[in-house]
């Protein structure tokens, strides 16, 4: 790795990983001291069991391919499961509300979803689950669980270096807007867009007044392709079962006003990380293109006929599909493992990759304005869809985890730099922006190695000089920021 110091701003390149995309056993992952579930039924690992409510998945054949019901809704195991077991925090994360659940698995965290719950209360009214802005409540009992045996301070220090995993909003809209349209007398679908998430973002709020920091809050997905909802639309011959567009359309609109609102909810709440979880456009390509994902079915599910079984229409008498494996959904809403599994491998690549600082940015270049010490990066990872796709404001930003690299930028498209900063033409780069381009077309800015100090990677194993910066799993990354000028007073590092 060589460091160039340019005279207005320092360069870094970074190359930290190499990357298969074939196989998550060579990923590189950051490490989290637990990881926690907030939401719905495509995350509850089985907290209904313990309430009283009809919607279970505590009996046969939930659970088929797990040996026993679990009460995940699904043949196996769900995206926290996966997730979790990834990361290397454990192989499945139990609920909260199981009463025989061990100090161990509290402390490298635990699922607070349910099953049919939702931002909007109204929802939780017709499935009497636990709603949502009451699983924050449960997380309050937790962390008292918590610091019983661990102490205050190690519960804190494990509370906010954890992973957070939020997915809800669905069944608002069928249960409210769609199948049961008591929101429509109210809200035009705009609004009530609106409306959900505003109730995302104060359950964000809340999550982060607890110690919570980093978050991963998944969109919808396409509602219109889920069987029950073509089913609702009484599509119930083979060539007839289509998705519903419009349905879509209020899915990728909510999820455009979710990008869009989660950077602006990171800059109100200093020291969070925030990722948006894109499940729509994978799980619309398992249904356009199956055959990559080796489906053959993906209008219907593999519980009885697929059309309307789910939680206790999907029981012991009804009859399924030969191969789970072959098909998208599990009942007529939720994905099967299979299903699950393409999606938790799409999250890891996309967003776990690179959720903390510049430890898992990837043939990222970053820049250090001398003038305002403001710390750029840009990259492209993977198909990674980042929250911000132009730099337009310094504060629009992700929040490094270290306090000496508070804001980091990502974008994807264009490789952007504050106006009058010089690159050398041989650096690597993700783009052009307008200011390099210029600068290339110029061609006499001398943007060449003469006039630039290079230095090699400092030791990681020793403590880096204060003025150079720090190291963290061997890269060097900026402290106090040096320009070209003030460099020729001091020593490259060996």
């Amino acid at each position: 790795m060589k460091i160039l110091l340019p005279p207005f701003s320092i360069i870094i390149f970074i190359h930290i990983l190499s990357i298969s995309t074939t196989t998550s056993k060579s990923l590189t992952l950051p490490k989290f001291q637990a990881i926690f579930i907030f939401g719905d039924s495509t995350v509850d690992t089985g907290n209904n069991n313990y309430i009283h409510t009809v919607l279970k998945a505590n009996h046969a054949p939930y659970g088929k391919d797990s040996q026993v019901p679990t009460g995940r809704f699904s043949n196996g195991k769900l995206i926290p499961d996966l997730v979790a077991s990834l990361l290397g925090i454990k192989d499945n994360v139990p609920p909260f509300l199981d009463p025989n659940i061990t100090n161990d698995e509290l402390r490298t965290g635990v699922c607070f979803a349910s099953a049919g719950s939702g931002y909007d209360n109204w929802t939780v009214d017709i499935s009497k689950v636990i709603p949502v802005m009451k699983q924050i409540d449960y997380f309050k009992n937790y962390m008292e669980r918590l610091k019983g045996f661990v102490g205050n301070d190690e519960a804190m220090k494990i509370i906010n270096g954890s992973l957070v995993l939020i997915s809800a909003g669905t069944n608002d809209f069928i249960l409210n807007f769609y199948d049961i349209p008591s929101r429509r007398l109210e809200f035009t679908i705009d609004e009530y867009q609106d409306f959900l998430l505003e109730g995302m973002k104060n359950f964000v709020e809340e999550l982060y007044n607890l110690g919570l920091r980093t978050m991963i809050i998944a969109g919808l997905p396409p509602i219109g392709c889920l069987p029950i909802q073509m089913t609702s639309r009484f599509k119930l011959l083979p060539n007839d079962r289509r998705c519903l567009e419009s349905e879509n359309l209020h899915s990728r609109t909510y999820n455009q006003k979710l990008v869009k609102l989660l950077p602006k909810l990171q800059e109100s709440l200093p020291g969070t990380l925030f990722a948006y979880a894109d499940v729509y456009e994978p799980l619309n390509d398992m249904i356009n293109n199956p055959q990559k994902y080796g489906f053959v079915q993906t209008n219907r599910g593999c519980c009885g006929t697929g059309f309307v079984e789910t939680g206790p229409l999907c029981n012991e008498y009804s009859e399924l599909c030969a191969n789970a494996s072959q098909y998208l959904f599990w009942d007529c809403i939720h994905p099967s493992q299979a299903g699950y599994q393409y999606l938790s491998n799409d999250l890891v690549k996309k967003i776990l990759l690179h959720l903390v600082d510049l430890e898992t940015v990837l043939q990222a270049t970053v820049f250090v304005n001398d003038e305002d010490g403001q710390v750029r990066a840009a990259h492209k990872i993977l198909g990674y869809d980042p929250i911000q796709k132009s730099f337009a404001n310094p504060k629009h930003v992700i929040n490094a985890n270290n306090p000496r690299l508070p804001k980091i930028t990502v974008v994807e498209h264009e490789f952007l730099i504050s106006e009058g900063s010089l690159v050398p033409k041989d650096i690597p780069l993700a783009g052009s922006s307008s200011s390099h381009q210029a600068a290339q077309d110029e061609g006499d800015l001398g943007l060449s190695e003469e006039g630039f100090g290079v230095f090699d990677q400092a030791d990681p194993s020793k403590d880096p000089p204060s003025d150079l910066g720090l190291v963290r799993s061997g890269i060097v990354v900026s402290g106090n920021i040096l320009s070209s000028r003030d460099r020729s007073k001091e020593k490259a590092p060996n």
